[in-house]
């Protein structure tokens, strides 16, 4: 019954219990929260690759902003049949690089996520031109590897803040201040989202995501303020 799967998953008697729950057809709401819940990287990535399994949307968008260093996750979420606009605009900005056009293939895309992904593909094609890495390039694979040090020396050198704002931001958990730091970094969106959720190890429903249009969540004066606001000195 569902009682006892959601017993097995709260209480797995071997490690690939979970995993061996998540490959199962029709999984209902309230199992795959409990999948999503239990932090079993493998169980969760086989839970997306089921696409019979009913994940709510608001669980799924946690799990695609945590998918940002997850390359698996990110395969299985790009052949997940279903996805609403909103899922698709966060996805968007979370795939790496070699998963692109694989998302942009999706018939279902609406015009501003076909935006952002030709950007993204285009700055890509710039960036592998380029005899050196981008700052996004820099602060991607350090993210990847989990070393925040790395991403918090790239953030404030373009940012050009001390190094004690980043981590004042990141001590905060400051999803505004991150937002703030990647605009004046010249840091695209997956950075952005990167930054909230490795850096500033933000939780996904506190993460702060473009709008439908590609915008940047903050005006501009929100951002220079909050700039402002973590650059002042300690006292």
């Amino acid at each position: 019954t569902e009682a006892d799967l959601l017993a097995l998953v709260a209480a797995p008697p071997v490690p690939a219990t979970i995993t061996a729950i998540a490959r199962r057809p029709c999984l209902s709401e309230d199992l795959c929260d409990a999948i999503a819940a239990s932090a079993d990287e493998a169980a969760i990535g086989a839970l997306l690759g089921n696409g019979s399994a009913s994940i709510r949307e608001q669980t799924l968008d946690g799990l695609i902003v945590q998918a940002a260093t997850r390359v698996p996750w990110q395969e299985s979420l790009v052949q997940r049949p279903r996805l609403s606009p909103h899922s698709l605009r966060a996805l968007a900005l979370c795939v790496a690089g070699h998963l692109l056009e694989s998302l942009a293939a999706r018939p279902e895309l609406d015009p501003a996520v076909t935006q952002a992904l030709q950007a993204r593909v285009e700055a890509r094609l710039v960036a592998d031109a380029e005899a050196e890495p981008s700052a996004e390039s820099q602060f991607e694979e350090a993210a990847l590897r989990g070393d925040t040090q790395a991403m918090a020396l790239v953030l404030a050198t373009h940012a050009a803040v001390p190094l004690s704002a980043v981590e004042r931001a990141a001590r905060l958990r400051s999803a505004k201040g991150m937002v703030a730091l990647c605009w004046q970094a010249g840091l695209g969106a997956r950075c952005c989202l990167l930054a909230q959720s490795t850096l500033g190890q933000l939780v996904p429903g506190a993460v702060m995501l473009p709008g439908p249009d590609g915008d940047w969540p903050l005006t501009t004066a929100e951002m220079l303020w909050q700039i402002e606001l973590l650059a002042e000195p300690a006292v």
